[in-house]
């Protein structure tokens, strides 16, 4: 899943979360292909900036390691100062998660 805005959307890509209005009311639901009158309906609402389109947002397996390994070394950067510490411990092994499933 890859967040999109709506400069960049294009006829044919598929919705991967729902758009809805503030109220909460559903205006394109998950699964749905966008076509050229989606896109339009949807660039004409105000407090839509971005959507949630499926699709990696990387253009390769090899990037999409790069990005993890990168991450993970930011990771271990950022907890250096609080290793030993159980809860810290358990957050930086729940982000290190997070970003292993990244793809």
């Amino acid at each position: 899943m890859r967040r999109v805005t709506l400069d960049k959307l294009e006829p044919g890509m598929v919705m991967a979360l729902n758009i809805e209005r503030g109220d909460g009311m559903v205006l394109v639901t998950t699964g749905t292909e966008l076509t050229e009158s989606i896109i339009s309906t949807v660039r004409r609402m105000v407090e839509v900036e971005a959507v949630m389109i499926e699709g990696s947002p990387f253009a390769s397996p090899e990037e999409a390691e790069a990005w993890r390994q990168e991450e993970l070394k930011k990771l271990i950067h950022r907890f250096s100062k609080v290793a030993g510490d159980p809860f810290m411990d358990r957050l930086k092994k729940l982000e290190a998660k997070r970003i292993a499933a990244t793809d």
